[in-house]
């Protein structure tokens, strides 16, 4: 069965933030997922501490910092499977949360983009993001971000997005709506 899924995780110079960040993606199955870094252009060691953590990671060096979204790109220029996980290098995954979204993607073909819960503390106290509202401006506000978690956000929502540091999407979905010409 061919892999379903391919993680970019996109980092610069995160070298205090990748160990833990990796340590957690070795939970991801490798029949399910496929793993790339992409590197924007780091002073540190951050590739070292991923091809040391993840030794079967792609890993992609760019020669200078293209940025968040022109990185994430190229990665989904890249992209043979069905669905992309953007991911920053200072999240810590949680692969049953994944898998979660990743069964609801499967479930529903008109699901373009989701995510779960992101927390800006361990222990799941303080919510970072629950996806992105539109504001009465027409501008995007993290849900939830700084609040206490309560059990708020547990059911599925309509979004205006899903924040690009852990957002799931369904490739069919970017293809419809990108340029025609590929990042370089």
């Amino acid at each position: 069965m061919p892999q379903l899924l391919t993680i970019d995780l996109l980092g610069w110079n995160g070298s205090a933030h990748l160990e833990r960040t990796c340590r957690a993606l070795q939970a991801v199955p490798k029949d399910i997922a496929t793993i790339r870094y992409i590197d924007n252009a780091s002073q540190d060691a951050s590739c070292e501490i991923v091809r040391d953590l993840l030794p079967n990671v792609e890993i992609i060096n760019l020669p200078k910092n293209k940025g968040f979204a022109h990185a994430h790109n190229i990665g989904i220029s890249l992209c043979s499977t069905e669905y992309i996980l953007t991911l920053d290098q200072d999240i810590e995954l949680i692969w049953d949360g994944i898998a979660t979204l990743l069964d609801a993607m499967k479930k529903d073909p008109k699901l373009g983009a989701l995510q779960g819960k992101l927390y800006r503390t361990e222990g799941r106290k303080v919510i970072d993001s629950a996806g992105i509202s539109k504001t009465l401006a027409l501008n995007g506000n993290e849900r939830g971000a700084n609040e206490k978690d309560t059990g708020q956000y547990e059911t599925s929502a309509h979004l205006f997005a899903v924040t690009g540091g852990c957002g799931l999407y369904r490739i069919k979905a970017l293809d419809s709506v990108r340029y025609s010409n590929p990042p370089t």
